[in-house]
């Protein structure tokens, strides 16, 4: 596709194809196209073509058009439009999902509540109170799945908050009380979707320090986690002495996939994780270490040119 079947293709009513456009047209677009870019951005809905024609119309175009060639075509990558319309995909369902479910779960509680004595029916609680959690979960898909929200952000008080979250969590269950030892206390800078980030590392913490449980098999040892930024990318990695990978571990991430127990875990807060850095075209690894136990690696295109930590 090039820029002119591009700019064309903006005025498509299929977010999809909107989104294609924008694609190539982040490779193409120069000073002279902004005002037409700016003119669809302004009308457009869709989170997804908003934030793509958003990082066009916040570059130097005068720049922008001195570096590309606008006539040659753009060869579109079919892995990274899969991607896009995966994610966005699953924002619209989880959306649709959240919107339906939630007044019928409280419909049911409330009926429940109105009709039975509570203290006589637990595995009737035990049932919603699991639709509460599945309906949660979904909402965390839908979270994990918007447009991303790119700035300039302090990495180090991102994994130092989720640190403190998973820890009072961990102790207002009563769990095992293991240990998250940070690798560095200087600010990093990166950039990208702070929330997202903060979801994905959320999920994975919370996974390591439950694998690491002496109650599931676990070492009970610390999880440590290091974070850092190269001249391409950004990157936090978790690394414990748990439990392992589990069989099937090729399709660790996949939405209600666990060897959890069902009543207490759904299987989506991998899921969630692997999202939250899909939404950035980032990804999450797991490897087994030597020894016992998993490093999980987080990644995505996160790189800044100031060196000072924002405020």
């Amino acid at each position: 596709m090039d820029k002119p079947e591009a700019l064309e293709l903006l005025k498509s009513t299929n977010a999809i194809d909107r989104l294609r456009a924008a694609r190539v047209l982040q490779k193409t677009a120069s000073d002279q196209d902004f005002a037409q870019i700016q003119a669809v951005l302004d009308k457009e809905s869709d989170g997804w073509v908003r934030q793509a024609l958003s990082q066009i119309a916040s570059r130097d175009m005068s720049e922008i058009s001195l570096e590309v060639n606008t006539e040659v075509p753009v060869v579109e990558d079919p892995a990274q439009l899969a991607q896009d319309v995966k994610v966005q995909t699953t924002q619209e369902l989880t959306a649709v999902f959240s919107h339906e479910l939630s007044p019928i779960v409280g419909s049911l509680l409330q009926a429940a509540q109105d009709e039975l004595r509570v203290d006589s029916m637990p595995l009737t609680m035990q049932a919603i109170g699991d639709l509460q959690g599945l309906l949660e979960g979904v909402r965390s898909l839908y979270q994990a799945s918007t447009a991303p929200n790119v700035t300039d952000f302090n990495l180090s008080d991102v994994v130092f908050e989720v640190r403190k979250v998973v820890q009072v969590e961990r102790e207002q269950r009563d769990a095992a009380a293991i240990k998250v030892v940070t690798a560095r206390d200087d600010p990093v800078l990166s950039s990208g979707d702070p929330n997202l980030i903060r979801m994905a590392l959320l999920n994975i913490l919370r996974n390591a320090l439950e694998a690491s449980d002496p109650d599931v098999g676990g070492s009970g040892e610390p999880v440590v986690v290091n974070w850092g930024v190269t001249d391409v990318d950004s990157w936090v990695a978790i690394f414990d002495r748990g439990v392992g990978l589990p069989s099937g571990s090729s399709r660790m991430g996949e939405a209600g996939l666990t060897t959890k127990d069902k009543s207490t875990h759904l299987g989506v807060g991998l899921t969630v994780a692997k999202l939250a850095l899909q939404s950035m075209n980032g990804r999450i690894s797991h490897t087994p270490r030597a020894g016992g136990g998993v490093v999980s690696e987080m990644r995505w295109a996160g790189i800044v040119s100031d060196a000072n930590p924002p405020d």
